[in-house]
């Protein structure tokens, strides 16, 4: 479908939300992988299930998010499918190979339920607060990656967050790794274009930015 198609497919599926929200979902809808970063309190949560279930009516669906929004996400979830089944992991465990609904887990647990969700195949994989995987060498980022990599059949993956960039240019590399952008494949040549990368002897530093003067 072109760009047309898609928006007047979103704005069907898209009762109830605003413009820009329509634009969001249209967005998510003709790429499968992407990073949505829309300010806080726009609405991502809504944009990313409506698209996820319109793209893939059928799940598992997987969330990966902040302990302090599981419930936001289950409001959310039933707010655009009333019937839909939910599970939230902490304390309690994963649901059953059978599952066909929705996981939503911490970051911080992650590690510990690892080996039970990466076992089954998600027809869609959103990280919320995706800047949490800042870091492209920290446990929960690796773990990201290979959640989507590992035994998958090429999954929606959405990265949702309000700040890419939280502090340096490198922060939006983990972001591009996960969706499997071409960016994503070279941590030193993003460093070199975008963070003024330098060698010091030792290593690279890569806390810079560089910018453009043309």
């Amino acid at each position: 479908m072109n760009n047309t198609e898609i928006r007047e497919q979103a704005i069907k599926i898209a009762t109830g939300l605003f413009p820009q929200q329509v634009d969001g979902v249209a967005f998510l809808m003709g790429r499968r992988r992407a990073i949505l970063a829309d300010d806080m309190g726009l609405g991502k949560t809504r944009q990313a299930v409506v698209a996820a279930t319109h793209l893939e009516p059928v799940g598992p669906y997987l969330v990966i998010c902040p302990a302090s929004v599981k419930q936001n996400w289950v409001r959310e979830i039933e707010a655009v499918e009333p019937d839909a089944e939910t599970a939230i992991v902490g304390p309690a465990a994963p649901p059953g190979i059978d599952w066909a609904g929705w996981v939503i887990i911490n970051y911080d647990i992650l590690e510990r339920h690892f080996e039970a969700l990466s076992s089954r195949e998600w027809k869609a994989i959103v990280f919320d607060e995706a800047h949490y995987m800042k870091n492209y060498r920290s446990k929960r980022s690796r773990l990201g990656r290979m959640l989507v990599e590992e035994g998958q059949k090429d999954p929606i993956v959405f990265a949702l967050t309000g700040t890419p960039l939280t502090n340096r240019p490198r922060d939006l590399f983990p972001l591009l790794q996960v969706i499997g952008h071409s960016m994503g494949r070279s941590f030193l040549t993003i460093a070199k274009r975008y963070c003024d990368a330098t060698h010091n002897g030792y290593g690279w530093v890569t806390d810079g930015v560089r910018i453009s003067t043309s």
